[in-house]
């Protein structure tokens, strides 16, 4: 069987997106994807930490957001799902 003729399976997962702006202009961004099942309390944390590690990694940034968790699904060999 070749790498073609893998079968594959759609499963809905959660992404969230966190971004930094740089007084030059760009903008700077970290994600993270997780299980649809994670509970809101998780959510939450991962979403702090997230936050946190963007503040990190750009301390001079002159403006911090998160986009928030979006509902989205991935497609995964059937073997891995």
């Amino acid at each position: 069987m070749s790498a073609d003729d893998t079968p594959m399976k759609i499963i809905p997962v959660k992404v969230l997106i966190t971004e930094a702006v740089t007084a030059d202009g760009a903008v700077h961004g970290q994600s993270v994807t997780a299980p649809h099942t994670w509970p809101d309390e998780v959510l939450a944390m991962t979403e702090e930490s997230l936050m946190d590690l963007v503040r990190q990694r750009y301390p001079g940034a002159v403006g911090y957001q998160s986009l928030g968790w979006k509902d989205t699904e991935i497609l995964v060999p059937e073997d891995e799902a």
